[in-house]
């Protein structure tokens, strides 16, 4: 069995404020909200669920196919992606901007931020049916709303073994989707894991979907596994 991950694959824009947001943001103004602050570091890193899970399931020995739509400055990111043996062939090359997500970070880890879904538009062509004869197992993560929903009833359909994890898109996904996709799933995620970014870190290693998985798969070990972006042992 093979895992194939579904999801968003982004490039992350981190700016830290030295500051705080409560002493800029004044409580009694948040109708006409609108401020400005000088930041003083600011990274731009690879992001995205799906990718984030391929990336620590590769430091885990796993091999799974990556299933997502990026835009053309993507390429050199796919390529390090398939040097650590995760299978990008499906990766699909949209004329649109890669998905991106823009946050800042201040000193007490309150964040601000906006995700472009660019490229994530066009995830109609990443069908889970030129899988059919496959032995896969299928992690739909957070996306295209829509495109999770159809993906989920193609799993289903195919009785193709399903995690489901809707993290940051629950709030755009309708309740009829929200139930179909619990009911289709072995086990409901949320991919939150351990965020850095106040450190600039651009991995959130969502470790434990990465050894519940290896689990139901007979694979999973507890061996440290060590983030080669902040060093931090996971």
């Amino acid at each position: 069995m093979q895992l194939l991950l579904t999801g968003s694959i982004a490039i992350d824009r981190i700016m830290v404020f030295p500051g705080r947001f409560s002493d800029v943001i004044q409580p009694d103004k948040l109708h006409i909200l609108s401020i400005s602050v000088l930041v003083n570091e600011l990274k731009e890193t690879r992001g995205g669920t799906s990718a984030n899970i391929a990336y620590t399931l590769a430091l885990l020995a796993e091999k799974p196919i990556l299933l997502g739509s990026v835009g053309s400055s993507a390429r050199s990111y796919m390529k390090n992606l398939a040097k650590m043996g995760i299978d990008t062939q499906y990766i699909h090359y949209s004329k649109l901007p890669t998905a991106a997500f823009t946050v800042m970070t201040d000193q007490a880890n309150c964040q601000i931020g906006g995700f472009y879904p660019g490229a994530m538009g066009d995830a109609a062509s990443l069908k889970i049916a030129q899988f059919a004869e496959d032995d896969v197992f299928v992690v739909v993560s957070p996306h295209d709303p829509q495109q999770m929903a159809q993906q989920v009833a193609e799993s289903h359909k195919l009785k193709k073994r399903l995690f489901y994890d809707v993290s940051q898109q629950i709030s755009n996904i309708s309740a009829a989707d929200l139930r179909a996709g619990v009911e289709a799933t072995e086990l409901c995620g949320r991919a939150s894991g351990s965020r850095h970014r106040s450190h600039g870190c651009r991995r959130r290693f969502p470790r434990w979907i990465s050894i519940w998985i290896r689990a139901q798969l007979g694979t999973a070990n507890m061996r440290p596994t060590w983030c080669d972006c902040c060093s931090i042992c996971y």
